[in-house]
């Protein structure tokens, strides 16, 4: 036997071992769940589940109030435990925004590699190299013990 078919053996065994344990662990989990105590945590679990939205909808409705206060009134702190932030974005036209950097910082324009490769674009500095990747079939009842 081979280097490479003692370790597709050694595959296959641990691949049997973890479908036993998935198929063991599947009928646990049939059994718990028929128990009163596995019912009661689906219970709790909806519960729980349940207030996480009802948190999150008031959340949401209080900072959509908070934001209309601060609007309004200009307050970065319309009541204790609610505050407003206000944080700097940058916004610009892509175009102009390029058309800057290529005269000015040409050093901050880069190359998307994934489009790049992907575009294949005639002339286009790309030399294509192939890699040879490793395989091992699903199926490797054949080196099962016992086969």
């Amino acid at each position: 036997m081979t280097l490479i078919e003692e370790l597709l053996e050694e595959v296959a065994e641990k691949r049997l071992s973890l479908r036993e344990a998935e198929d063991a662990a599947a009928v646990a989990r049939i059994l718990a769940e028929e128990t009163p105590e596995w019912l009661e945590y689906e219970r709790q679990r909806e519960l729980v589940n349940g207030l996480r939205d009802d948190v999150a909808a008031a959340e949401n409705a209080t900072r959509a109030a908070i934001l209309l206060d601060f609007e309004t009134t200009g307050s970065k702190a319309p009541a204790k435990g609610a505050g407003v932030r206000v944080l700097r974005k940058a916004t610009y036209v892509l175009a102009e925004a390029l058309a800057w950097c290529r005269q000015n910082a040409p050093a901050l324009l880069t190359v998307d590699e994934k489009k790049f490769v992907k575009a294949d674009l005639d002339g286009a500095p790309i030399t294509w190299v192939e890699v040879p990747t490793a395989t091992i079939a699903t199926d490797l009842s054949i080196y099962e013990a016992g086969e």
